[in-house]
């Protein structure tokens, strides 16, 4: 808890008179009582540069700030100035105040730190993070409000009187994990910038911070958080002139580029989202060290290979397709602008384009579409599909889900098969259902044991004029002795999907008898959509474009499962913290094993499902042959094996 706030004037330690301010308004004299006491009090310079204390290491604590790099830095990211800093202001000194979508934190006049009910879990923890609280500075220095100012400081100070590095049984266990110390340093950084940056209870918290991050080496720091624990680092060492932080701070930098970015500028965290979010992120980290006067280092080159991927990844609705912990928010034309992304994000009417309309990367994605757009026909009127081929949280992908195989549809202007995307981060049954795979367009086996530690085999992915390939072997669910293979075909010319799934259990009892399993096909239909089931097929409708699935050969037993909730099944998250009922199609089978060959035929606004049809048969299970009608009439037969497919019409 915070001590009594009080307004008489306090000298800084080594002041000189200064400053250029934050936000460039001249020297405030602000303070607080010099009756604040704590692992952080007032000592002399000499005392703070012994090496340890029992609050860790405050070395380079002695050094004032440089205030006009400081200041430049605080100009970027998380602390950069916002429209409503005045409002925002208000609200933190009224006691409570949004922290992003997270949700609304209360700051008593003695705050506790602890979780709050108005949070979610990592709401709970960003409240540790302070980045929230920078209207405080920001407004107050531009309007000469000592009282936000003082408030300012004092929850800084007040928090590390409460969160000290190494004790037992801290208000919240996340405060010291890499993302969150991260924001915070880069506050610390503005707070070293702002009228009683010189105070050395302040500097000697920006060298614990720095110091600890020097040696910090755990894998909670090796995705995106690792990137704001850099920064963070790279900004003190900025500030206080300390080039061993700035080069600890580089040396992470540079190994995150080149592990969390692949040489096809695809990610290794499972989330398209998180590509975005590496790629502004790293572009911000380039940024600051060219503002501190040092050069990039090359590794984080490899950022530029970021928008092409990007470019296939968001729909041609411009938005992120929801891939493991990504909602689909409208892509940003401005972060991409110039960039082969540009296209993509501005739904076709800026920039350029890759050439490829198939294209497999290496963190595990496989994107395929129609076109990128013509006169006769727009970008935004393409089709587009998805398909996972990567590693999960098993493997250490923190928000990758357990989606291998998993396929997603777009046409006629919107989704048809889809991801349920991220909801929020509220950890417990929905959230782990979330990542799961009854939440995925996969197939699911009685008996559970699915792990996410390999990816699936890729036999096959090409692409020619008349259809796109993808033969993919899942062994997650080995250790039951069963494997998945499922092969996906796209027609160019029909514009639909052939999904052929083959469940194999190998396991033996007692007696020498292999295992029985039930297994389950899923495909996420969209919210508010009426769905109807007859035999060997379930179609949509409503308005605009929907779509039919068809079974063809041995048939399922099928259901379609909405808004359950025990098991849960049918949902759909369309926005960060919001999950909604929807139709999810359950072709079920139970045996040692199983085939389904699935055609996905999309459907424009106003066709009845009863224009589309799809009849074959699948042959010694080498090989599959059909006849496809799709919605605009075009008839076409398909042969199709897991190594090749011919499509004639």
């Amino acid at each position: 808890m915070t001590e009594r706030e009080h307004t008489e004037p306090q000298g800084r330690s080594g002041s000189t008179g200064r400053r250029g301010l934050l936000l460039g308004v001249g020297a405030l004299v602000v303070a607080l009582a010099a009756t604040l006491t704590g692992p952080l009090g007032a000592t002399s310079p000499a005392q703070a540069a012994e090496p340890t204390t029992n609050y860790g290491n405050r070395a380079g604590s002695n050094v004032l700030p440089n205030v006009a790099r400081t200041q430049a830095q605080c100009d970027l990211g998380i602390t950069a100035a916002k429209s409503n800093d005045a409002s925002l202001a208000n609200q933190i000194m009224a006691g409570k105040v949004a922290i992003e979508k997270y949700g609304t934190v209360i700051i008593p006049q003695n705050p506790t730190w602890r979780p709050q009910s108005g949070l979610d879990s990592s709401g709970d923890a960003h409240m540790s993070s302070l980045h929230y609280l920078m209207p405080l500075l920001r407004e107050g220095v531009r309007t000469g409000n000592q009282d936000m100012i003082n408030r300012f400081y004092v929850l800084i100070r007040d928090w590390s009187l409460n969160n000290r590095l190494g004790m037992k049984n801290p208000p919240n266990s996340a405060a010291w994990q890499p993302i969150y110390t991260g924001f915070r340093m880069q506050v610390i950084g503005c707070a070293l910038a702002g009228p009683r940056g010189n105070e050395l209870w302040l500097r000697q918290l920006a060298a614990v911070h720095a110091n600890y991050v020097t040696t910090y080496r755990s894998s909670l720091a090796s995705n995106n958080t690792g990137i704001q624990l850099a920064m963070g680092q790279y900004v003190l060492g900025c500030s206080m002139s300390n080039a061993g932080w700035r080069d600890a701070a580089i040396w992470r930098l540079s190994g995150l580029a080149n592990s969390l970015i692949f040489a096809d500028g695809s990610t290794n965290e499972g989330a398209v989202s998180y590509a975005k979010s590496d790629y502004q992120w790293f572009n911000e980290a380039a940024r600051r060290i060219r503002l501190c006067g040092q050069s990039v280092p090359s590794a984080l080159g490899r950022v530029d290979d970021v928008p092409e991927f990007m470019a296939h990844a968001i729909r041609p609705d411009g938005r992120y397709e929801a891939l493991g912990d990504t909602s689909p928010d409208r892509a940003s034309t401005s972060l991409f602008a110039g960039t082969l992304a540009e296209w993509s994000a501005s739904r076709g009417t800026s920039g350029s384009h890759p050439d490829a309309t198939f294209a497999y990367f290496r963190g595990g994605f496989i994107f395929g579409r129609s076109g990128w757009g013509t006169e006769s026909r727009p970008y935004t009127d393409q089709t587009f599909y998805s398909v996972r081929t990567g590693k999960g949280r098993s493997a250490g992908i923190f928000h990758a889900h357990a989606d291998a195989g998993s396929v997603t549809f777009y046409a006629n202007g919107s989704p048809q098969l889809y991801d349920t995307g991220q909801w929020k981060y509220q950890y417990g049954s929905t959230r782990d259902y979330v990542m799961g795979r009854n939440a995925h367009n996969v197939i699911t086996a009685s008996g559970g044991g699915y792990t996410t530690s390999r990816a699936p085999a890729l036999s096959r992915g090409n692409s020619n004029a008349s259809r796109d390939l993808v033969t993919l072997t899942d062994t997650g669910y080995r250790k039951n002795g069963i494997t998945l293979t499922r092969t996906i075909m796209y027609s160019r010319g029909g514009e639909y999907l052939v999904v052929w799934d083959n469940a194999r259990s190998s396991k033996k009892d007692a007696d020498g008898q292999r295992i029985a399993r039930t297994f389950t096909q899923h495909w996420q239909l969209g919210p508010g959509r009426p769905t109807t089931v007859e035999r060997g097929r379930v179609s949509t409708d409503g308005t605009g474009g929907n779509t039919t699935l068809i079974w063809v050969g041995a048939q399922p037993a099928l259901s379609v499962a909405n808004g359950w909730t025990s098991p849960r099944l049918g949902w759909v998250s369309q926005k960060y913290g919001e999950l909604s009922p929807a139709p999810m199609a359950r072709a079920t089978r139970t045996g040692t094993g199983a085939n389904w060959v699935t055609v996905i035929i999309p459907r424009r606004p106003g066709v009845p499902s009863s224009a589309v049809t799809a009849t074959g048969r699948v042959v010694d299970n080498t090989y599959v042959e059909l006849s496809v009608t799709n919605d605009q009439g075009r008839t076409e037969q398909v042969t199709l094996s897991r190594t090749g497919a011919t499509v004639t019409s």
